[in-house]
């Protein structure tokens, strides 16, 4: 059973208190088990959490001034016809809640799969041909071996990937570094329709977050934390790639 809107509100509170990462959440619902609880605690049982400080108990204690803002969150994701899938549901994906800071709250659309094995196959947004015809052709041989390939739906490595398991007629999954509502880079506006039809697209953002570059090394760790191994083509030296490959190797 997945959870009530009701309780879908108290996760997207949660989200919206200041100073509380995904680190913290992970703590907090670990010794609450629930965001309610976490919400109605008393000062002296929150402040026993390691990691939760004065700062961030006195902003849970006043967690009323941001619900209207997930209130307004909520809605744009139901009213759009997205899916939500919170750290305690049954359907979020193994693999990514032991990351030691998963995602409270992931949107997405079509299906994630948690049941398939997922790769990440990740890599240069400015590839070399032969590089791409590598990606494309190693994608589609993982696709028809049973695992759900997963990127981040950039030019490049990651369209490849995904293009794939795609002409297998596989699930695919796109991990964006943006909200759902901002598809990007625009060109892939037709890429991420298909990618819907077969597998899904998956967003930790909210809906209208817009695809600022601090967002794609923290969207990263989503790709590295949802896969059993990486798969890296032509990255260079400095790259988001290589931040995925280090995260999925830890």
């Amino acid at each position: 059973m997945h959870q009530s809107t009701e309780t879908y509100l108290d996760w997207f509170i949660l989200r919206e208190i200041p100073g509380l990462g995904c680190r913290s959440i992970k703590r907090l619902i670990r010794i609450f088990k629930s965001p309610g609880a976490v919400l109605k605690a008393g000062a002296s049982a929150l402040g026993a959490v390691q990691g939760i400080g004065k700062k961030q108990i006195k902003a849970i204690g006043r967690h009323e001034t941001v619900k209207d803002a997930a209130l307004s969150e909520l809605d744009r994701v139901r009213q759009k016809g997205y899916r939500i899938r919170v750290l305690t549901d049954p359907g979020y994906p193994e693999l990514l809640a032991v990351i030691p800071d998963p995602p409270p709250i992931l949107t997405f659309i079509g299906r994630l799969n948690p049941d398939l094995p997922c790769i990440a196959v990740v890599g240069s947004r400015k590839a070399t041909q032969y590089g791409l015809n590598t990606a494309g052709n190693l994608s589609a041989r993982l696709a028809r071996s049973g695992f759900q390939v997963v990127s981040g739906m950039a030019v490049g490595i990651d369209a490849m990937a995904h293009e794939g398991a795609l002409r297998e007629g596989k699930p695919t999954l796109a991990v964006l570094g943006s909200g759902l509502n901002r598809v990007y880079p625009r060109q892939n506006q037709r890429l991420f329709q298909r990618i819907t039809r077969y597998g899904g697209v998956c967003s930790e953002f909210r809906v209208d977050e817009k695809p600022t570059p601090a967002n794609f090394p923290i969207r990263n760790r989503i790709i590295a934390g949802l896969s059993c191994g990486a798969l890296v083509v032509e990255a260079e030296k400095r790259s988001g790639s290589l931040i995925t490959a280090r995260l999925s190797g830890e």
